[in-house]
């Protein structure tokens, strides 16, 4: 989604050298199909927009940032979001 990547590169310009942000998100962990991605009630609950956990990490480490993964929830799909294949990501990116 260009929105996240702008939002990683902006952090990382306004960051001094050494700053770190901390983010949590929710990744897709396999592609959605197309209806997904169009599914009202999944865009509502932050999966239909969700970026694939592999290009998530990408746009940050592209935007110049050092990702250090802190905390992954592999099983929040199950236990909240319908067993779509969702986790919550939590990171430290460090400039």
């Amino acid at each position: 989604m260009p929105e996240k990547t702008k939002v990683f590169k902006e952090a990382y310009r306004v960051l001094k050298k050494g700053g770190k942000a901390y983010i949590s998100d929710m990744v897709l962990l396999k592609e959605l199909s197309p209806e997904e991605k169009n599914n009202e009630v999944l865009i509502c609950a932050c999966i239909g927009a969700a970026l694939l956990k592999e290009e998530y990490i990408k746009n940050a480490e592209s935007a110049g940032f050092t990702v250090n993964i802190l905390e992954e929830d592999k099983d929040i799909g199950s236990r909240q979001y319908m067993s779509y294949p969702i986790e919550s990501l939590k990171l430290e990116l460090q400039k």
